[in-house]
């Protein structure tokens, strides 16, 4: 808790906070808290980078639904603090030497699109390919159902997280594999 209050915090009032998005040459006149929030908005956002690659990408449900737990309060976040700044900041992100201006409208934006149903849809896809992935590796018609019944069950804490119309393809593709798989195991 002494972190987020130091951060959000305003202590004083620097020449600093008077104009918004303004570049700072001698950081020793800028009170600490607005320097602690500069170096904290670039953290921020290559956390946020790495749990979108993450959200995108992955077919671990534990992963999926803690690093959309971890993201969307981190992001809210680098929203206070760069309205902290002034309403906007830019800075070069050395992982790809582009120049990045955030505003908190754009933060808002992503936060709708994280927690829409786009990703859900995404991650419950990636379930559906690395469930067709391990089977494809399985000879034996019991280990396959096996695995289905895993896929499934692995799914089944976060069942209240989606809604049933995310939920219908994966179960179909399921049922739909169960029966593939006996009708081939019964000839």
């Amino acid at each position: 808790m002494g972190l987020l209050k130091k951060l959000f915090t305003i202590r004083g009032s620097g020449d600093a906070h008077k104009d918004g998005n303004q570049s700072v040459d001698n950081y020793s006149s800028v009170p600490y808290d607005y320097q602690f929030v500069i170096q904290t908005i670039q953290v921020y956002w290559t956390q946020y980078l790495d749990s979108l690659f993450l959200l995108r990408f992955t077919h671990n449900c534990e992963n999926y639904f803690s690093r959309k737990d971890f993201v969307i309060p981190r992001l809210r976040m680098l929203k206070r603090a760069i309205e902290h700044v002034g309403g906007a900041y830019s800075f070069t992100d050395s992982t790809i030497n582009v120049q990045i201006v955030i505003y908190p409208a754009d933060i808002d934006k992503i936060i709708q699109k994280i927690e829409s149903p786009v990703y859900d849809e995404g991650f419950i896809k990636n379930h559906c390919d690395s469930l067709d992935y391990k089977l494809s590796f399985l000879t034996a018609a019991k280990d396959k159902l096996t695995i289905i019944a895993r896929w499934r069950h692995w799914l089944y804490p976060y069942e209240k997280r989606l809604s049933a119309e995310i939920l219908k393809p994966f179960n179909q593709h399921c049922l739909e594999l169960e029966e593939q798989i006996e009708s081939t195991s019964d000839s």
